[in-house]
């Protein structure tokens, strides 16, 4: 599969929209283009796990725990954490990570665990709840409907228990 349509059902899989605001999930490292066909899966992306999908000529690493956390300067072979971002870089090897996200989502992590340990009546601590925006476009009267068809399609409009809710203002 290609990078770009994996990464997309990834996305939809593991609910980006999930993730807390400061976590960098999804996506990190790959050419979108490429073709994906052995996935290597780890909590932690170490020097270890890098030199593992190098040796299994793995094309995607699936990590719980992002590799790039904070802006980068400089990606040098002499500095840990750099070095494997590098060496992944070479041998072309994409970075995919699903972290807060994946431990807030129905059946996600946090379930898993549960299920693993046969844990029984376990409940919801602190809900989290999705950040949501305000915007407003204007556009052509004749546009109206295919535009907020469009915007409710990709998931606008939402409010509580509702969906497409949207309101407008004839200028």
């Amino acid at each position: 599969m290609i990078l770009k349509e994996l990464a997309l059902s990834l996305d939809k899989i593991f609910n980006r929209s999930l993730a807390l605001s400061w976590d960098k999930v999804g996506l990190q490292i790959g050419n979108l283009e490429s073709d994906i066909n052995k996935i290597l899966i780890t909590l932690d992306i170490t020097g270890e796990v890098v030199d593992e999908a190098v040796n299994l000529n793995s094309n995607l690493i699936l990590a719980h725990h992002p590799l790039i956390f904070n802006p980068l300067d400089t990606i040098l072979s002499s500095k840990a954490g750099e070095k494997e971002i590098l060496t992944l870089i070479e041998n072309r090897i994409a970075v995919y990570c699903a972290h807060t996200n994946y431990d807030l989502m129905t059946g996600g992590l946090n379930d898993f665990v549960a299920s693993t340990l046969d844990l029984t009546g376990t409940e919801i601590i602190e809900e989290q709840y999705e950040q949501w925006y305000k915007f407003v476009v204007f556009v052509p009267l004749e546009a109206e409907e295919k535009i907020r068809k469009v915007i409710c399609q990709h998931g606008g409009g939402k409010w509580q228990n509702y969906t497409c809710c949207t309101f407008n203002i004839e200028r």
